[in-house]
């Protein structure tokens, strides 16, 4: 509650009913002091419909508990309308003639960054003020916003943003590769997708940014995994059920990973024969594969085929 409060601090409407936050700056740190990041604007939408999810739960759940909750701490009626309003209205920007989410307001009307500026990391070879104005990314910022928001965009404009946003991508952030592999992973985009998932895998193994002697890159590690999870396997973290659709990229014979979901660990494990969940530890639990419903328990692992390919 006490978070949400911060976007209509920080926001504002317009004439047109819209809901714009200006000057914030969003994953991608090569864009900064920015309007309407197309990011920051779907988080700022999801924490509200999150918040108001739990605030009528509450209710719902412990009327008198709430009740004191309410009176010491809101929010108000007029208040939660406001968060409902914002979430309804928030502006993300587009680029027509791409058909994709923009960055930010401006980002399409910033000059390209020279070819023959080739030095690498930017931010140590050219003056911030100079990075700013060009059209060039430091991180995956749109693509991490599909990857954690998934639900208002179809596979198609998945692809056409990889298209635009990788080749302006330069991947000063370790962090920056296992958005891209994802996305290449769920658009049938698996070439890219290796050397996506290459860059974030191997990232220490073969000290790709010349800096792994100065520590290990774990967020990059746990983006790895997060690849083979929700990009290969198709795992969707915020469904109610486990669910997964898994399917195997071409260069690769097989792989396995492991997670906990509501108290149980979970084995999944692919190969070109199909997929095998097992239960290790905790109580029969249902998941989805592929869409259809199916009883995990312990022993026996549930064997199917592998996910088809959309169309």
């Amino acid at each position: 509650l006490e978070t949400a409060r911060l976007w209509p601090a920080i926001g504002h409407f317009t004439a047109e009913d819209r809901f714009e936050i200006t000057c914030v700056t969003g994953p991608d740190e090569y864009s900064a002091l920015v309007d309407n990041n197309t990011y920051t604007n779907l988080m700022a939408a999801a924490h509200l419909r999150y918040l108001e999810d739990v605030l009528r739960r509450y209710e719902q759940r412990d009327p008198q508990g709430w009740q004191h909750f309410s009176r010491r701490f809101g929010p108000s009626v007029k208040e939660r309308e406001t968060f409902a309003r914002i979430a309804r209205s928030i502006h993300v920007p587009r680029i027509e003639d791409a058909d994709i989410p923009a960055q930010d307001s401006r980002f399409a009307m910033r000059r390209p960054w020279p070819r023959e500026r080739t030095a690498r990391p930017l931010l140590l070879h050219y003056h911030p003020l100079e990075i700013y104005r060009h059209r060039i990314i430091k991180q995956a910022d749109v693509l991490l916003a599909m990857v954690l928001r998934r639900e208002p965009f179809d596979r198609c404009e998945m692809a056409r943003a990889l298209r635009y946003y990788g080749p302006l991508t330069t991947h000063d952030s370790s962090l920056s590769p296992a958005p891209h592999a994802i996305i290449a992973s769920w658009t049938g985009e698996w070439e890219a997708a290796r050397a996506y998932f290459a860059d974030s895998a191997f990232v220490d193994l073969e000290n790709r940014h010349a800096n792994s002697g100065d520590g290990l890159h774990f967020a990059s590690l746990a983006g790895a995994w997060r690849v083979i999870s929700e990009g290969f396997a198709g795992f969707d973290p915020l469904a109610s059920t486990a669910s997964f659709r898994p399917r195997l990229p071409p260069w690769l014979e097989g792989y396995s990973f492991r997670l906990r979901r509501e108290g149980r660990l979970i084995e999944i494990a692919v190969t070109p024969a199909g997929v095998c969940y097992r239960l290790i530890a905790g109580a029969p639990i249902d998941i989805r594969h592929d869409g259809r419903r199916h009883h995990l328990t312990s022993g026996a692992g549930l064997r199917l085929a592998l996910a088809g390919e959309e169309g």
